[in-house]
């Protein structure tokens, strides 16, 4: 799904024409290397990771748009805060001449803040067109040369220097945070055109998802725009309702339903979080986007923008995984490379020891809240002990524990209590 190859050299060289019929000829008429391929048949076979981005709504867009939700898509434990998608709307820019000079001017004045403030996270800027490029590389210097001290952030020896492009040449570069200038916007008559340049031009969804997939940790769009200003029965092509899309989900926040309180259908999850909840944790199921998910996650009770810890639960999701590996190791290692900390419940030692059980659990989240580690057991879930349940006794997959926990008290509210 990446962005066509340009016509410009062959144009500027002559060499747009062939032979008809000939093979060069069939092979030209073809975009790209992959699409000779599919077009003679050959095997296909779909790379699901998704690698780069940090938090789910830098990729969900492009998930939806061009590859019908099956990217495997790690979630992240920061619920909301610095990363992901950020909107920033210019209610004063204009589109004139070709430029938007008053966005120009408030993209370079955030450059120069994200370089005082976050010095740490390599950025890039890629502007809509080269005219609008222009204007903030113009912009930048002026604020540059008052702000001398911050040169050491713009060293374009570094090992991913800072850039400003347009969206044709960004193809291929990724930074930490990205910032994105639309440009177009109300004319002097205060009305937007609906000519998006190369967004427009064939192709130009494509040009869109290379774009809007640039940034690791943060994407932020300044527009003079909104996207009810796209009327789609003028605009013809898909470039510009995509592009629609993109600016509909910046302005909402980057809020996908998904990682927001998904139901789970696993009926262990559910138990879980219930016990959990009685105890005053708040708890949201199935966290994710696409593909892998954590099937219980803790908000932090001290900074709701984050999940302060993830449950797995060997239950539907943990069985349907392919393979012994993906169960457990590549899970595990791909959530803890996002930040999570990831705590395992077999439903086979909760069903026979449920008080027990919970009773880690609860001193794993407590420990989790202190900002310890818990102790980790050496055994496998496949060496539970041989302790049975009692007939008579309530199923721990269906009924509170409140009534024996009353025994071992513990959770939120006894530590409630004891503060």
């Amino acid at each position: 799904r990446q962005m066509p190859p340009t016509q410009f050299f062959g144009r500027m060289l002559g060499d747009t024409s062939s032979e008809e019929g000939s093979l060069e000829m069939q092979a030209g008429d073809v975009e790209s290397i992959l699409g000779l391929a599919i077009a003679r048949n050959m095997p296909q076979r779909m790379l699901r990771w998704h690698y780069r981005s940090k938090h789910e709504s830098l990729i969900a867009v492009s998930n939806r748009e061009f590859y019908d939700n099956q990217l495997y898509v790690v979630p992240s434990p920061e619920r909301s805060g610095e990363l992901g998608v950020k909107w920033r709307f210019v209610e004063t820019g204009r589109f004139l001449k070709g430029r938007n000079e008053i966005e120009a001017n408030v993209v370079a004045e955030a450059i120069i803040r994200h370089a005082r403030e976050c010095p740490q996270w390599t950025l890039g800027v890629a502007a809509f067109s080269v005219t609008q490029r222009d204007a903030i590389l113009e912009s930048l210097a002026k604020l540059r040369r008052s702000n001398l001290e911050l040169d050491s952030f713009f060293d374009p020896n570094a090992a991913d220097p800072f850039f400003v492009k347009n969206l044709e040449n960004v193809q291929g570069d990724e930074r930490d945070a990205i910032f994105v200038s639309v440009g177009y916007g109300p004319g002097e008559d205060g009305k937007v055109s609906l000519n998006f340049g190369p967004v427009s031009a064939t192709g130009g969804e494509r040009r869109l998802n290379v774009l809007m997939t640039r940034a690791k940790r943060v994407l932020q769009i300044f527009s003079s725009m909104h996207a009810e200003d796209i009327d789609l029965t003028r605009a013809t092509g898909r470039g510009p309702a995509v592009f629609r899309e993109y600016l509909r989900f910046a302005e909402k926040g980057g809020e996908f339903d998904a990682a927001r309180g998904g139901r789970s259908s696993d009926r262990f999850a559910d138990v879980v979080a219930r016990q959990l909840e009685e105890r005053g944790y708040s708890v949201v199921k199935q966290v994710g986007l696409a593909g892998l998910y954590v099937d219980l996650a803790i908000i932090d009770p001290d900074n709701s923008s984050r999940y302060l810890m993830g449950i797995i639960v060997d239950g539907e999701t943990w069985s349907s995984a392919r393979s012994a590996r993906d169960r457990n190791r590549t899970t595990d290692g791909v959530l803890q490379s996002q930040g999570w900390m990831i705590h395992h419940l077999w439903s086979l030692d909760w069903f026979r020891r449920p008080t027990e059980q919970l009773q880690k659990l609860v001193e794993t989240i407590e420990a989790a809240c202190n900002g310890r580690s818990a102790p980790k057991e050496a055994r496998l879930a496949s060496t539970v002990s041989d302790v049975s349940r009692q007939s008579g006794t309530p199923d721990p997959f269906s009924t509170s524990l409140e009534a024996e926990n009353e025994k071992k008290p513990g959770g939120r509210k006894r530590a409630t209590q004891e503060k």
